[in-house]
């Protein structure tokens, strides 16, 4: 080491080694509690009000140390319009984050593609529920490679639909951000990501999901693909290590709690603000604490420096984080309906998977999609039957694969690659 290289060491470490060394538990450091900001819809700051924008980056940036920020989300709706103004100073916003080494993710709202004009809110010309995938301005602006923590996506070169893990609190995290009203197909990545991932605790970000009255939409805004309930019921509800789901694209905040298929509890939360002053500057403030298993969350303006004193301010006690590394995916189908044989099987060599307990009639319609650990499909098929062959001709040694039947059953299985 250089003799005048300088650590920086934080209060919130130095107190950690000081309870280490009175207590002898190691665990006391990485159980520190965190605090992820997250960003409601900024559409408006972006056309009305960019120095309100721009103080919640210098703020998260001041507070990186004393609030241990891991990492910064955004729910999406990030511009107003879809032209070039907007999203450079969208850039430049979170040019902030990339000059600090502060990771980032978001989710894409309606008003982050084509689906809307370059001047004004209102629908573009042309067939919406097609624009509504034409997301080259974002791409172009927030290219894959600004993402630093983003692990896997959907689509090679697009950030739409994509994963990011980190570690904090001592706990392995992803956040997995979907698009609106989701297409089939990311929906069935998404599925095969958590399933490939049990030891992580998931947020998963999208744009629409909570009404303001705190339910599930039921709609698909009438030119998205999926509805938020279709979504929740094929994929968020069906796995044990989804923890939070984050959304905004309505006014203003609430929350919910579900029991998922595993008896776990999937915590929900609203966060808009845009018809109110510009969005008034305010962050959805979430401190994490996994030793006193709690979630902590509240609005605050760092450009007013205020905290809202209202019921957007809520604690969920009793958090059951997912702290071992020997949990398994948890689905609701019975995976001993599914088996691979030879598995492991060899690169370049066929293997059968063979579905059982199921009629014909129950595998019309039903799609297989297989993605390696990285979260990359590397097939996918609409002609489910009985016996199905696959070959394996990559030397990634561990697959995961995923069937939903027409009805929205899901049935997961592993394949395991041995390098010839």
């Amino acid at each position: 080491m250089n003799k005048d290289t300088k650590i920086r060491i934080s209060p919130s470490f130095l107190m950690g080694i000081v309870l280490l060394v009175i207590t002898g538990f190691t665990n006391v450091i990485v159980a520190q509690k965190f605090v992820i900001p997250v960003f409601p819809d900024s559409q408006s700051e972006i056309s009305g009000k960019l120095e309100m924008f721009t103080s919640q980056f210098n703020w998260i940036v001041q507070q990186k140390e004393a609030l241990n920020i891991p990492i910064v989300l955004h729910v999406g709706d990030i511009v107003n319009f879809d032209n070039i103004g907007h999203w450079e100073n969208a850039g430049k916003g979170f040019d902030l984050l990339d000059h600090a080494g502060i990771p980032y993710a978001v989710a894409l709202g309606n008003h982050d593609t084509e689906a809307v004009g370059e001047n004004n809110g209102s629908a573009a010309p042309g067939n919406t529920r097609l624009n509504l995938r034409k997301t080259t301005k974002f791409n172009t602006y927030f290219p894959t490679s600004r993402f630093t923590s983003q692990t896997g996506r959907y689509e090679a070169g697009k950030s739409d639909n994509a994963f990011y893990t980190f570690n904090a609190g001592g706990l392995k995290w992803m956040v997995l951000s979907l698009e609106f009203c989701a297409r089939q197909g990311p929906v069935d990545w998404a599925n095969s990501v958590v399933a490939a991932n049990p030891t992580c605790n998931v947020i998963v970000l999208t744009h629409y999901h909570l009404d303001p009255n705190g339910t599930i939409s039921t709609s698909n805004a009438g030119y998205g693909d999926l509805s938020p309930s279709n979504i929740y019921n094929q994929f968020v509800k069906k796995h044990a290590n989804i923890l939070l789901v984050l959304s905004g694209h309505l006014m203003s905040s609430n929350w919910r709690s579900d029991v998922g298929d595993s008896g776990n509890k999937i915590y929900q939360i609203l966060q808009d603000y845009q018809d109110a002053d510009f969005g008034g500057g305010y962050l959805r403030l979430l401190e994490i604490d996994t030793n006193m298993k709690t979630i902590s969350a509240k609005m605050y303006s760092p450009y007013y420096n205020l905290t809202k004193q209202d019921g957007s301010m809520f604690q969920f006690t009793g958090v059951k984080f997912v702290e071992n590394t020997t949990i398994n995916p948890v689905v609701t189908a019975d995976t001993q309906k599914i088996s691979v044989y030879p598995n492991p099987v060899k690169e370049n060599q066929t293997c059968t998977i063979k579905i059982s307990g199921m009629t014909d009639q129950q595998l019309e319609g039903a799609r297989m999609s297989i993605y390696n650990i990285q979260g990359v499909r590397i097939f996918y098929s609409t002609n489910v039957s009985k016996l199905n062959v696959l070959n394996i001709s990559t030397k990634d040694n561990l697959f995961m694969g995923y069937i939903t039947t027409e009805s929205g059953e899901n049935y997961t299985f592993k394949v395991v690659s041995l390098n010839s």
